[in-house]
């Protein structure tokens, strides 16, 4: 790409790096199947910020157009050793990154950012790895809470995002909100405010992730296309202008697939390895509920946590509906299985898929070596052209970080977060986003832009963060309603319904103790 597209897309996150807008034992809600395994602190608001933009008097070229933290150059904890426990089967490599010269820009961003915090802040790290993924959560959280009652030697926990929550629950995790810890700043733009402003309850904040978690980029849900297959079936749509026109609707993303569809085996059967308009498994069904604008957990005006309305609206009903016409009934649709067997991104990659829905990392990963056709992606589609903005789910495997209620070193761990988030969202942000994602394989620049969107719409549902303590129930309802072709969605959510707003006032009991 040329330099000029490189400074312009260089522009656009700069400003665009601060916004993110506005049961039976379950499956594993992570799945295994694209890549087969696999300064003082105020106050921040419960809603998303709707608009804020970094400041710049520096050269676009600059990395000091970029926001810097408000950490005194004089602040030395003179070879403090800060303690992370973190979860060790992590998806993307986001810790301790040992070698200098990974022969990978993002590895050697994330090295250079832990070496410049230790060096900045006069700070040694003692990484402490544990297995901490869905399936390892409760040695996670009961290692974490041994030490917080027993040895104290952790500072910091960076655990799954579904571990937050529980350690927060079980006494483990301090309130970042708190004065004393005032090097955490969380109006800067390397925490976003759709997540700092969903995990807040009544005024105290116990988790955080942002720019400090490279996952958290990696773990979005978007559209990947086949571009030349779509030009083939599509050749007078403008895909790119009916996102930007806020056109693309789930309707019209299922009209586009209609006819798509070549029996490859030719068994008069459509089965895996034909091509399809859409493929999926239902490990991504949850994309398509919050792309909807549906909620499952919100906080009432005093802060408690409540079943959301959206959860047994008429439009989560028809969107149910529709769905499940779509997938198993219109016949240019695929979504069957939850592993690897059945991707929709390896489909993709081998051609066999105009569109899947993913989280964007396979542009990194699976579907990095396409090389006999062009790939796209897109934000998941809108319920309807009143819905007012794009939704981006995340899926569960980024990392929520918290200091822990045991840590002797309160402080020194807080300016170690904060040092670690400005650092990453001036330095290994950019790596990551803009040459590993944007630049190095994406073959527009409208892909480029379409990213940016992807990035800005971002939302947090605080049912998803609080998902273990509502029994998993937050995901798996509606998914599980969709993979059994469910569509009258009504009914399904009832048991559900009835069975979260109980556990809602268990949960809002023990907030309530951790509040005093």
């Amino acid at each position: 790409m040329k330099l000029t597209k490189f400074i312009s897309f260089a522009v656009a996150l700069i400003m665009l790096v601060s916004l993110f807008a506005a049961c039976a034992k379950p499956e594993n809600p992570d799945g295994k199947d694209s890549e087969g395994s696999k300064s003082d602190t105020v106050a921040i608001p419960d809603t998303p910020s709707s608009g804020s933009t970094v400041e710049s008097t520096q050269s676009p070229s600059s990395s000091e157009t970029l926001v810097s933290d408000d950490i005194d150059d004089s602040v030395n904890f003179g070879g403090q050793k800060i303690s992370i426990l973190y979860w060790k089967d992590v998806e993307r490599p986001e810790f301790d990154v040992e070698n200098e010269k990974n022969a990978d820009i993002v590895l050697d961003a994330l090295y250079a950012r832990n070496t410049y915090v230790k060096e900045r802040l006069g700070v040694e790290f003692d990484w402490v790895p544990q297995d901490g993924n869905f399936g390892n959560q409760a040695e996670f959280v009961k290692r974490a809470e041994n030490d917080v009652h027993n040895d104290k030697d952790y500072d910091i926990f960076a655990g799954y995002s579904l571990t937050g929550a529980t350690l927060t629950l079980h006494g483990c995790s301090s309130n970042l909100l708190d004065p004393s810890l005032k090097y955490l700043n969380f109006n800067k733009p390397w925490w976003p405010q759709s997540l700092i402003g969903s995990a807040q309850i009544k005024n105290k904040l116990y988790f955080c992730s942002g720019d400090i978690s490279t996952n958290l980029l990696h773990m979005m849900y978007a559209i990947i296309y086949n571009k030349d297959m779509f030009k083939n079936y599509n050749p007078n749509v403008d895909i790119y202008s009916l996102v930007e026109n806020k056109e693309w609707t789930f309707d019209k993303m299922f009209e586009l697939c209609e006819n798509v569809y070549v029996d490859e085996n030719g068994n008069g059967s459509k089965d895996y390895g034909d091509t399809f308009g859409f493929m999926t498994i239902d490990l991504h069904f949850d994309a398509f509920y919050s792309g909807a604008g549906l909620k499952t957990i919100e906080k009432d005006s005093n802060g408690s946590l409540i079943v959301s309305p959206d959860f047994s609206s008429e439009r989560a009903q028809s969107m149910s509906e529709s769905l499940v016409n779509f997938l198993f009934n219109s016949g240019f649709a695929f979504a069957e299985g939850t592993n690897a067997k059945y991707s929709g991104a390896v489909a993709m990659r081998d051609g066999n898929a105009m569109f899947v829905v993913d989280r964007v990392y396979i542009t990194s990963g699976t579907l990095k070596e396409v090389s006999d056709f062009d790939i796209g992606v897109l934000p998941v589609p809108m319920y309807d052209k009143t819905q007012e903005n794009y939704v981006t789910c995340m899926a569960f495997p980024y990392t929520l970080y918290s200091i822990s209620s045991g840590s002797k070193n309160k402080i020194a761990a807080a300016a170690t977060l904060e040092c670690m988030g400005s650092e990453g969202y001036r330095n290994v942000t950019p790596a990551l986003f803009e040459t590993s994602m944007k630049l190095r394989y994406v073959d527009a620049e409208e892909d480029a832009d379409m990213f940016d969107t992807i990035r800005e719409c971002v939302s947090i549902d605080v049912g998803r963060i609080f998902c273990t303590s509502y029994n998993n129930l937050t995901y798996s309802a509606f998914r599980n309603a969709i993979k059994a072709k469910n569509g009258n969605w009504k009914v399904a959510a009832r048991p559900a319904n009835s069975q979260m707003t109980k556990l809602s006032k268990t949960i809002n009991d023990e907030l309530a103790k951790l509040a005093g």
